[in-house]
């Protein structure tokens, strides 16, 4: 017996990814084309772009003012749960979960970041296999060395001459266990980075921390 497509399913997940991209819009206040005539998913990365020109600090670029100024289309500054109800409106009956985040690292590296997800399909996730990844930053010393890296350290070398992550030896053994995770990878011999595409999944998780 051949399963018969839920459409109706589909349908609620493209009005979701589309209405979330709607909702990207508005919090970084670009002029975009309506939904409908571009392709919409529930991603959107554009992580490390080509350096601008521009040298004002993140505080006053267009991206970040856009977030906290009042404009015919944008969110009112006055309602801090405006992202929230927003989701609340667009999620199917089971729910959603939505992170979004545009961010300057402190070495001037920038990285924008959407994610969304159905409830039901969060539910039907095994949480186990996210073990690997939690694991990789439950150790106090590979958290001080992702912070180092994410800030603009590059090299095993470079952290061992600060004496603050143990010897050469265990550097590697703590760097390699956060790159087979994700959180590390090596665009060049020898040289670490955070990957544009975990910047803001890594600073939500710190968020979320602080909560």
């Amino acid at each position: 017996m051949v399963e018969k497509p839920d459409d109706t399913r589909d349908d609620r997940i493209d009005a979701l990814e589309a209405r979330i991209s709607a909702l990207e819009a508005r919090l970084d206040g670009e002029d975009r084309a309506p939904a409908a005539d571009r392709p919409v998913t529930a991603e959107h990365q554009n992580a490390d772009p080509e350096p601008d020109s521009r040298t004002a600090p993140p505080a006053t670029s267009t991206t970040t003012a856009s977030a906290t100024t009042t404009s015919a289309s944008g969110p009112d500054p006055e309602n801090r749960f405006f992202a929230l109800e927003t989701l609340k409106e667009i999620a199917p009956e089971s729910g959603a979960v939505f992170y979004t985040g545009v961010v300057r690292t402190p070495e001037g590296r920038k990285a924008e970041w959407q994610f969304a997800r159905p409830a039901d399909d969060l539910h039907a996730l095994d949480f186990a296999n996210s073990a690997a990844s939690f694991a990789a930053l439950s150790h106090p010393t590979r958290l001080r060395i992702l912070q180092a890296i994410y800030s603009g350290t590059r090299t095993v070398a470079e952290l061992a001459a600060t004496d603050d992550f143990g010897t050469t030896g265990q550097i590697y053994h703590h760097v390699n266990q956060l790159a087979a995770a994700g959180w590390l990878r090596s665009p060049a011999r020898g040289s670490w980075e955070v990957p544009g595409e975990r910047i803001v999944p890594l600073l939500t998780l710190l968020l979320i921390t602080q909560g």
